[in-house]
């Protein structure tokens, strides 16, 4: 099979997971971004390097047939259902095994939740017996999962999500691999997901500041006149501008139309501490990217960065 009909296949599937589950979509493209990124620290070869790709976007693909429940529930799970979760990566390798040129990925994803000491599943395998793209591929759903806002959780700092990798190491997570993934998160300095806060209110800033350091990879700046906006902007450093339409040193609308006209790819987004029928319309007008009413909550806040994050990384 050419690579570009097996691309196609994985977006397909990938569609399909979009529309059952968007946080489990997001959730293994960015495992696949951190898995790429132990790989080239640990030096796998390219086409090591392509199984892996391949085998995090798909590792969740046996959550298309998982109950609503146990996808969309508050974290307490019945028996049964909590059954069906632990099987799904098996359910996934029965799903790709139709498919020959899936063959070499499918025993990553079987063993992406067995632990280097044993006592994981569904096989029980240890240590190196473990396919070292699987022991990869552990590492980073769980990282990511720990860094994932959702409802029936707070998620951990970077810091607190790495402390916990740190502490499992040679007993959930091959040593090496927790080391590798500590170099590059030590090395890659650059946020993800970079965004400017076009606003004067300095306390709902730093709330926003505080909500960032639960999320991966997210820089949040601020900008507090228009001056400073146009030279912040002028570095072409941000991925969105966030504008409180309540800014006094002037009408934020305004400035709304001064961003699309001077910056047209970037994504926007307004912010108001009212509700108002006019502000949705209008945002609507103007084509932004989100609106996010104040005082912004963490799962707003957090899905406005994960969009961003799942339309950089691309496959």
């Amino acid at each position: 099979m050419d690579s570009a009909t097996l691309e196609g296949i994985i977006r397909s599937f990938l569609i399909a997971l979009r529309m059952r589950d968007e946080s489990t979509y997001r959730h293994s493209k960015k495992v696949m971004y951190y898995s790429l990124k132990i790989a080239l620290q640990v030096g796998l070869d390219r086409r090591q390097r392509e199984l892996l790709k391949q085998a995090s976007l798909l590792h969740d693909i046996g959550k298309l047939v998982a109950a609503d429940a146990v996808l969309k529930g508050n974290g307490i799970l019945k028996a049964q259902n909590s059954s069906l979760l632990m099987n799904h990566q098996s359910l996934g390798v029965e799903i790709l095994s139709a498919i020959e040129a899936f063959g070499e990925i499918l025993p990553i994803i079987k063993g992406h939740h067995e632990r280097y000491d044993g006592t994981g599943y569904p096989d029980g395998l240890r240590g190196k017996k473990i396919p070292l793209l699987s022991r990869i591929l552990a590492l980073t759903d769980a990282y990511e999962a720990m860094m994932r806002v959702r409802p029936y959780n707070t998620p951990l700092t970077r810091l607190h999500a790495c402390r916990e990798l740190q502490k499992n190491a040679g007993t959930q997570f091959d040593p090496r691999v927790v080391e590798a993934f500590s170099r590059c998160l030590q090395l890659d300095q650059d946020p993800l997901v970079s965004i400017l806060i076009a606003e004067d209110d300095i306390y709902h800033f730093y709330l926003l500041v505080k909500m960032a350091l639960e999320m991966d990879c997210v820089s949040l700046e601020s900008g507090f006149s228009l001056p400073v906006v146009n030279q912040a902007l002028s570095s072409e450093r941000y991925d969105m501008i966030v504008v409180d339409t309540s800014v006094t040193w002037m009408d934020g609308m305004e400035l709304v139309h001064l961003v699309k006209e001077r910056f047209p790819l970037l994504r926007l987004a307004l912010m108001s501490a009212g509700r108002s029928v006019d502000l949705r319309r209008q945002a609507q007008e103007v084509d932004a990217f989100a609106y996010l009413q104040k005082p912004v909550c963490r799962e707003n806040l957090f899905d406005v960065v994960d969009r961003i994050a799942e339309e950089k990384i691309g496959l």
